[in-house]
């Protein structure tokens, strides 16, 4: 399994700091090699913090 790891910090209006982790995954199953690329977000506010992981089979962000 090799896994590749990004990490892209911004700044996204005033209070709000965002830090994107994006992972391209590559799994060996029985016959053949599959990508996933996955993404994690986690973002910041002044009175929040919410993380997400996104799937490139799902476009639904699932909070957590």
């Amino acid at each position: 399994m090799k896994t590749k790891i990004s990490v892209n910090p911004y700044l996204k209006g005033k209070n709000t700091f965002y830090i994107n982790i994006s992972f391209l995954t590559t799994f060996k199953p029985l016959s053949n090699n599959v990508p996933k690329l996955s993404r994690l977000n986690i973002f910041y506010t002044s009175t929040s913090y919410k993380m997400g992981i996104k799937t490139k089979e799902s476009s639904k962000i699932h909070e957590f």
